[in-house]
């Protein structure tokens, strides 16, 4: 079978020219995947990632904070909740619900996080990070708990035997 070399040719230049143009994100594609790419390294404990999306002036601080995210707290869910551009497509707003517990005492506190992103030179960076809502513990936040006064009861109940 003879098949012409001139369509092929053009298909084939097509398609690559179409997989080449799918990498291509907006501004504000970019500054999505960064924010989801951090808040989820930061979820699984992987610092060293998320200080690859962390403004150069922050990231000591931000590593301070986050490294008790995966030993003396249990990050269990983290989502995106808002994203929205700045109007100069230069600065970004998002908001993180985080789950988290402390092992020792196994209650789940909910947080949400308000981060404000910078572009530079077309990369997006975390440029702040502050509780909104939520509990407080999570970014380092000095925390008292409480402890009850008097032990709690035993919760066991009289047996009763029926036929006996």
């Amino acid at each position: 079978m003879n098949v012409p070399r001139l369509p092929i040719a053009l298909l084939a230049a097509f398609g690559l020219t179409a997989l080449g143009c799918g990498g291509m994100l907006s501004a504000a594609g970019k500054a999505q995947e960064a924010a989801l790419n951090l808040n989820m390294d930061a979820r699984l404990g992987r610092t060293e990632f998320c200080l690859e999306h962390v403004e150069g002036k922050n990231k000591e601080r931000f590593t301070k904070v986050h490294t008790a995210w995966g030993k003396k707290l249990r990050i269990v869910d983290s989502e995106v909740t808002t994203f929205k551009m700045g109007k100069d497509d230069e600065t970004a707003d998002v908001d993180v619900q985080v789950s988290w517990y402390r092992p020792e005492y196994g209650d789940l506190h909910v947080t949400v996080l308000h981060q404000k992103w910078k572009a530079v030179s077309g990369d997006w960076f975390l440029s702040s990070e502050d509780r909104i809502d939520g509990d407080t513990g999570l970014l380092g936040e000095h925390v008292e708990m409480e402890q009850p006064e008097a032990p709690a009861p035993n919760a066991l109940f009289q047996t009763v035997r029926i036929g006996d």
